[in-house]
């Protein structure tokens, strides 16, 4: 099933589903650091995430309150492709 988003403009849309399957050319980074609201997340190397969300750098559900190995651990669950590490 591919869900499908409108992105810039009527005659671009953007499936995330296909996108997201593609293979990578180039291996993803995601770079964990904290602020005093939480935990953020910023995407290296992967445009879908840029394109997507105007910013390569997205807010996690973790509250600054988490601990840094619990971050990490259930990040790198959650996203196997990119190598995962704390700023």
């Amino acid at each position: 099933m591919s869900t499908k988003y409108q992105h810039t403009g009527p005659d671009r849309i953007v499936s995330i589903t296909e996108r997201a399957l593609q293979p990578s050319r180039m291996e993803h980074r995601l770079v964990l650091h904290r602020t005093e609201r939480g935990w953020m997340a910023q995407f290296v190397g992967d445009s879908v995430v840029q394109s997507l969300f105007g910013t390569d750098t997205i807010p996690t559900a973790f509250t600054s309150t988490a601990s840094p190995e619990e971050v990490k651990e259930k990040i790198q669950a959650l996203n196997p492709e990119y190598q995962v590490s704390i700023a």
